[in-house]
């Protein structure tokens, strides 16, 4: 585990610290569901989803390209997916690009250079660290809005983040446990 375990943990229990730990991709699926879904690209509803995801991935709007990139192996996609989080991994991220880029970082893991990985890492760090604070103290209106779809919006976020970056030395777990 982690160098700073204590903090680390969620509850000692939870897949990522167990079953996921250090594995990528892990949000929304393995490398072993995306190897199934692979062979059934080309049978519905999987074909019409595929052609969804490239008219989204030639937008050029992550996660798309790495969503691409991960189905069907296509290198221009993994690089339009990384030329992406080099422009969006910057100080001051906002909720949706930090999803984005956890996405992205999360998919992309084992193919991303070294740089871009830590690049895009230090950003999801820096903005979930931020977004945490701005929920926790309450400083954000919709902390205190529990039935309000922004704050779940706002956690589901974070703990998006947390999950792509638990196990690599930030102090996530307690993003996940909040």
């Amino acid at each position: 585990m982690a160098d700073n375990v204590a903090e680390d943990i969620i509850n000692g229990m939870a897949p990522i610290e167990r079953e996921l730990w250090q594995v990528h991709p892990r949000l929304h699926f393995t490398a072993a569901t995306v190897a199934r879904l692979q062979t059934q690209l080309t049978q519905e509803p999987w074909s019409q989803f595929l052609t969804r995801v490239q008219s989204l991935a030639d937008a050029g709007q992550l996660p798309y390209p790495a969503l691409l990139y991960l189905l069907t192996g296509e290198h221009e996609y993994l690089d339009d997916a990384s030329r992406h989080l080099v422009r969006q991994s910057f100080p001051g991220a906002s909720a949706p690009d930090l999803l984005n880029l956890a996405l992205t970082y999360d998919w992309l893991y084992h193919d991303l250079d070294s740089e871009t990985r830590a690049m895009t890492r230090d950003c999801i760090v820096e903005a979930g660290e931020e977004l945490f604070n701005q929920l926790a103290r309450h400083d954000l209106y919709w902390a205190d809005t529990y039935t309000c779809n922004h704050l779940a919006n706002f956690m589901l976020v974070l703990t998006t983040a947390g999950v792509a970056i638990h196990g690599e030395g930030a102090p996530v777990g307690p993003w996940l446990r909040f």
